[in-house]
């Protein structure tokens, strides 16, 4: 489980990431033919080599995190506040008449909340 200190080290890495757009392009050798790839990123007119990659998946990768970071980021947030809501509010009314059937996962959100509290103490 990440801790509330790991969550916040990704957050600063990701906020700390130049802002514009990044992208692949193929190296050619002296025939055109692509032997390598390399990533270009751009902010406003300039443009920057940030390195060279044999494997497209690598790069792929690369660029995807770019914007999936701070996606993955904003959903363990929302999740996090959702399982707060879940456990606080105990449970909503459209559940009433199945409180057995809910009890476990009332529970488990609490022992998550608690494991997560204890781990950030840690």
């Amino acid at each position: 489980m990440l801790t509330k200190q790991q969550l916040e080290e990704i957050r600063e890495r990701s906020e700390k990431a130049t802002k514009g757009s990044i992208s692949v392009q193929y190296i050619p050798d002296w025939y055109g033919r692509p032997i390598g790839l390399e990533l270009l990123f751009r902010e406003g007119p300039q443009r920057n080599i940030l390195g060279a990659l044999v494997k497209e998946a690598d790069a792929q990768f690369i660029v995807g995190a770019f914007k999936d970071v701070p996606t993955l980021l904003a959903e363990v947030e929302r999740l996090k506040n959702l399982a707060k809501d879940a456990y606080s509010e105990g449970f909503h009314d459209s559940c009433k008449g199945y409180q057995e059937d809910f009890a476990w996962m009332h529970s488990w959100t609490r022992d998550i909340l608690l494991s997560q509290e204890a781990t950030d103490d840690a």
